[in-house]
């Protein structure tokens, strides 16, 4: 967000791309349930890896020595030692909290008791579910009928 909006922003080792292709014809030639059908790459200044959730093998290009992605290193077992650690960092990257990308931890952390909560609440079924400072609002509270309302028609 501070790129975007002028300010400068800490510099990334890496950058990170996925690609669900479960609705293309590729997905259907190589046979692939919905959830194989996805990709994840991973780049840095130096290599390029593709991880495919098919099982196939990644591909690996060396972004130094081949900007134009034309020599996919993936099945050279003298490479294996960098597809393992970009697999690594590809693997923290995707086990990240996503919904917190915009929002730091020392953010997360000042909030901690402080949510004023609204909304849905998922999977609550009566008050007791909940701590009594997250439904106290909620107690013996109703909404209006409006279908009651005037100028409006009755619900049928």
């Amino acid at each position: 967000m501070p790129l975007l909006q002028g300010a400068d922003a800490p510099l990334r080792d890496s950058v990170f791309c996925e690609y669900d292709y479960s609705a293309t014809p590729l997905a259907e030639r190589l046979g692939l349930h919905p959830a194989e059908a996805c990709m994840a790459m991973i780049a840095d200044t130096r290599w390029k890896m593709v991880h495919f959730d098919s099982g196939h093998r990644p591909m690996l290009f060396d972004l130094t020595a081949d900007p134009d992605e034309l020599n996919d290193l993936g099945a050279d077992p003298a490479h294996a030692g960098v597809i393992a650690s970009l697999h690594e960092r590809l693997l923290a990257w995707a086990r990240r909290p996503s919904a917190r990308t915009t929002v730091s931890n020392a953010a997360l952390i000042a909030g901690r008791g402080k949510s004023g909560r609204k909304g849905v609440m998922i999977g609550i079924v009566d008050a007791s579910d909940q701590p009594e400072e997250l439904v106290a609002r909620y107690i013996n509270r109703t909404a209006p009928d409006m279908r009651q309302q005037p100028g409006r028609k009755p619900v049928s």
